[in-house]
């Protein structure tokens, strides 16, 4: 059982699934089915553990839903105690948790913790509609999975976009001369950019913490290798700053103004 988004199925094949994921956007049947897909292979086994799959029976796996439109600090404090033991009967343990925009602050807190000191055998799966209300220190431990809609895909120019990264990281002043035209295209539409920098630097947090190259987008992986001065600090304080300047957009404020403090910001990271 493959998913269907392409990273997923490079890394299912290439036995190179990420310890915790987020999976967000509208298409919330084609996230639920890549969540089961990646149950199926970090969990399934042999033909006792399928049927067992099939009857939602598998015990190496922990569901939370949230209840009366919340998911609560005892829903997490579940998690610690699942994640506490060994698996049972599989490889790994799976922790998926549906609806993650739910979560009480109090909860993201605690659920952090664990995000913070993983175990090998335990993966967290967490889901959502509205990524927005996840604390930024949840989004930026997690690999970031896109499900943005075919008009989205078809009209994003990454290759541009890397270039004007590229700049920003290699401290090129002109980069806000030479992006004003291209980044003024998604004032209407500044999510398909922003999802595009965090899948960016997630994928780069990943890339500095376990330097495997073979699950993630050989395009981002050639930028990568340019700034090896890169680290786990720099690269989650640029995380922590694309959410905070997103967070501008909701109270109106000046696109092209928000989007030279990004890059300027960028710039003056130790990247180079």
């Amino acid at each position: 059982m493959l998913p269907k988004n392409k990273t997923l199925i490079n890394q299912v094949k290439n036995n190179k699934i990420s310890n915790q994921y987020l999976l967000y956007g509208e298409n919330l049947n084609e996230i639920n089915y890549d969540a089961e897909a990646l149950i199926y292979n970090l969990l399934v086994s042999n033909s006792n553990l399928k049927l067992k799959f099939d009857r939602d029976k598998l015990s190496d796996l922990l569901v939370i839903e949230p209840e009366k439109n919340s998911i609560t600090i005892d829903k997490i404090r579940d998690i610690s105690k699942f994640v506490s033991t060994k698996p049972f009967e599989s490889n790994n343990k799976v922790v998926l948790i549906k609806q993650a925009d739910l979560m009480r602050t109090e909860a993201s807190n605690a659920l952090l913790k664990n995000l913070e000191e993983p175990k090998p055998f335990v993966y967290f799966i967490l889901l959502t509609d509205n990524k927005n209300k996840l604390l930024k220190t949840i989004i930026s431990r997690c690999q970031v999975i896109n499900y943005l809609s075919e008009r989205e895909n078809e009209e994003f120019d990454y290759t541009t976009a890397l270039d004007i990264l590229d700049k920003s990281m290699g401290q090129n002043l002109l980069t806000m001369l030479d992006s004003k035209e291209y980044l003024s295209d998604f004032q209407k539409d500044t999510d398909v950019l922003f999802d595009f920098l965090m899948e960016f630097y997630s994928s780069f947090l990943k890339f500095v913490k376990t330097k495997d190259e073979s699950s993630l987008n050989k395009d981002f992986v050639k930028l990568y290798k340019k700034y090896p001065k890169a680290n786990e600090r720099i690269i989650v304080d640029t995380l922590d700053k694309i959410e905070s300047v997103r967070g501008y957009f909701k109270v109106n404020a000046n696109f092209e103004l928000s989007m030279e403090e990004l890059l300027l910001y960028i710039m003056e990271e130790n990247y180079a």
